[in-house]
């Protein structure tokens, strides 16, 4: 309970999601980390969704999992028929998926990237992509149980051009998952270009400037832009930069305010 309360206050503070999102645990043999962190994961994402929400545990085969609400108490419910067994095959909840027509945008796997299957999930990944005519998802991989095959899958999605890919550890803190939320809430890497880019460019502002006329100099000649108009003792000089101010300050007379 501890844990909940703490994982709702800090999600409420990290926004809400606004991209479809697929939760994919592996529950293959020795895997009984991830399937603990994919119950709070699911727990947390769910509640704070605006889109469509699709959780799978996997091993050879792959699970939906459902709840009835997004309490930790309904997730625990759905994961209890859940056990740690089997081989692993990473690609087998996005077959199902693209069976099912269940396009998202970014995707969430909880693994220990020891998958021993085919296809594997990259061929699988840009397989769905296609067959549902969207683009490749967004894919965060949280490494967790045997660290001996981790980088197995992530190795092969860093060298595609076309896959927004983010891996992190989960180091045995439960009370870290909620610092997943705020990559789960922003958008892609597209999408961080697309706003950077709408933002103006601040304007060039050049250090001299030619000030307004404060009197009638006559014909508009170079001559008499270059003439230094002073005002009640005060200089203007477009030649100058802004700030500076001419000897007349010092008590020097002039010849149009002094005479």
């Amino acid at each position: 309970l501890v844990l909940e309360d703490v994982a709702d206050t800090q999600m409420k503070a990290k926004g809400r999601i606004s991209r479809s999102t697929a939760l994919l645990v592996d529950k293959s043999l020795s895997m009984s980390e991830a399937i603990e962190v994919g119950k709070q994961m699911a727990a947390m994402i769910s509640a704070i969704m605006d889109a469509p929400f699709y959780c799978y545990s996997f091993d050879t085969m792959p699970y939906e999992l459902t709840a009835k609400d997004s309490t930790l108490a309904s997730w625990e419910k759905a994961f209890s028929g859940i056990k740690a067994s089997n081989a692993t095959h990473n690609a087998a909840p996005l077959i199902m998926m693209q069976k099912q027509k269940r396009a998202v945008e970014q995707i969430l796997m909880i693994t220990d990237e020891g998958e021993n299957r085919s296809p594997t999930f990259n061929k699988a990944l840009h397989q769905y992509a296609e067959a549902l005519e969207i683009p490749v998802p967004s894919v965060i991989v949280l490494r967790a149980g045997n660290r001996n095959s981790w980088g197995h899958t992530t190795k092969v999605l860093e060298n595609q051009d076309d896959v927004d890919l983010q891996v992190y550890e989960f180091d045995g803190d439960y009370y870290s998952l909620p610092n997943l939320i705020p990559f789960l809430t922003q958008g892609s890497k597209l999408d961080l270009l697309m706003d950077i880019m709408a933002v103006p460019l601040p304007e060039r502002k050049t250090a001299y400037h030619v000030p307004p006329p404060l009197f009638e100099v006559g014909e508009f000649t170079i001559q008499n832009l270059q003439r230094i108009i002073e005002v009640k003792h005060v200089a203007y000089d477009w030649r100058r930069p802004v700030g500076k101010t001419s000897g007349h300050d010092t008590g020097r007379t002039c010849s149009l305010c002094c005479e």
